[in-house]
């Protein structure tokens, strides 16, 4: 069976939106908000509204207030998401992908989040360290 927009929404967004009332208002919004909007924004809201408020757990303000400030994470469950981007876009989605990167990359300016990183670890030149931050590291482990 060919995917098509129609059976996709059927059996992605349908199994969604018979969860329980407090899901609907994610995925309601999701549906309206994140179709050719200001999806940042909006994608940041719908990470907040699953982690936290579909399975009962802190919001981000909430989860600040009550950290205990010893420099770990704060307290609180996960929320796991798993998306299959062959069943939803075929067997041709990285392609597909790729084909978006590199268009992005040609703009003038414009880098993909990582990629400096990773341009840096090819390199072989020598790395500049915080020689203070290298001394006190080998302190604590005596």
């Amino acid at each position: 069976m060919a995917v098509t927009v129609q059976t996709t929404h059927q059996r992605i967004w349908r199994p969604l939106l018979e969860l329980p009332a407090r899901a609907d208002l994610i995925f309601s919004f999701a549906r309206r908000d994140l179709v050719g909007r200001y999806k940042g924004s909006a994608l940041a809201l719908m990470v907040e509204l699953l982690a936290a408020g579909a399975v009962g757990q802190r919001f981000s303000f909430e989860a600040a207030e009550a950290d205990n400030k010893d420099g770990g994470p704060p307290q609180g469950g996960e929320f796991m998401l798993a998306i299959s981007p062959e069943l939803l876009a075929g067997p041709d989605w990285a392609e597909h992908c790729e084909a978006f990167f590199r268009r992005f990359e040609a703009i003038e300016g414009a880098r993909l989040p990582g990629s400096r990183r990773h341009k840096n670890r090819l390199s072989a030149a020598p790395r500049q360290i915080n020689a203070d931050l290298v001394a006190r590291i080998r302190a604590l482990c005596n």
